[in-house]
């Protein structure tokens, strides 16, 4: 499942992954991200990560997934919410290879925290 939603007037969006993942979920997140940066003009990212089931994630959301780049240039942080993981590691080496994003890991427990840096200015 994916559950998004907007914090803060729509300048973060809280993108929740657990369990499955299918087309019409990623097409939610598309649609929420347009709208947003349409009003905002740069938004940030709270991307938060449990238990995905990946036998019940369709492959076509996987590559419409892969399409969030192009949201890319209209972020300023992203902040990443989840398990000690390859996940945290891509997320640190993301930040390296996306000059413009601040991106951050954080465990499971660290929620707040991440919010918190999401709403800072550095």
């Amino acid at each position: 499942m994916l559950d998004v939603t907007t914090i803060d007037d729509g300048v973060i969006i809280d993108v929740k992954y657990s369990g499955s993942l299918h087309v019409e979920d990623e097409a939610r997140v598309h649609a929420t991200f347009s709208a947003e940066i349409e009003r905002h003009g740069t938004v940030r990212m709270l991307g938060e990560f449990a238990d995905i089931e990946w036998g019940r994630v369709e492959p076509a959301a996987i590559l419409m997934d892969a399409k969030m780049v192009a949201f890319l240039p209209h972020m300023d942080k992203v902040a990443i919410v989840a398990p000690p993981t390859i996940l945290r590691a891509l997320v640190d080496l993301g930040g390296k290879l996306t000059p413009g994003v601040a991106s951050k890991a954080f465990a499971p427990d660290e929620r707040d925290a991440a919010l918190e840096w999401l709403r800072g200015e550095d």
